[in-house]
């Protein structure tokens, strides 16, 4: 789920800086394209997961650092709480493109935010076990915590 909710936020980061370079030329050239319909919605989607993936982000890692911190049955449940939850955010995805997009445009939205968010759990399991395997169970959340935490710099 985490690596789902990271390459939604990535491709989010890439596609914001696509679109905004793509606005600053057509307004540069003085082109068409800068009435575009779709120039005009699709950088607000993409604004929009990006905020929601950043914030789902930011409470999982939340989440993995209070799992490291606290060696307790209740640190440990409520730090996949707090992952669950903020992993949940990109869930608030589906909402946001019903009501704002119809049509090819949500059918876009759709297609890039299902795939990352299905392929993820397919191999999360693999990279925890290969994790578990080598060392102990808590070096999954530290690695996890190391991996977040380069990603939000």
């Amino acid at each position: 789920m985490y690596m789902a909710m990271k390459h939604l936020h990535l491709t989010a980061i890439a596609l914001s800086l696509l679109f905004l370079i793509l606005q600053v030329v057509s307004h540069l050239l003085d082109s068409k394209m800068k009435d575009a319909k779709w120039l005009k919605i699709l950088p607000h989607i993409i604004n929009t997961v990006l905020i929601l993936t950043a914030i789902g982000l930011c409470i999982s890692l939340l989440g993995t650092a209070i799992i490291l911190a606290f060696e307790t049955s209740a640190g440990f449940l409520i730090g996949r709480t707090l992952q669950g939850v903020g992993l949940s955010a990109s869930i608030l995805a589906t909402p946001l493109l019903m009501d704002n997009y119809q049509g090819k445009h949500l059918t876009w939205g759709f297609l890039c935010f299902e795939f990352f968010y299905s392929v993820t759990p397919i191999i999360a399991p693999y990279v925890g076990a290969t994790i578990a395997s080598i060392s102990s169970w808590q070096n999954i959340f530290l690695i996890l915590l190391v991996y977040q935490i380069i990603l939000l710099l």
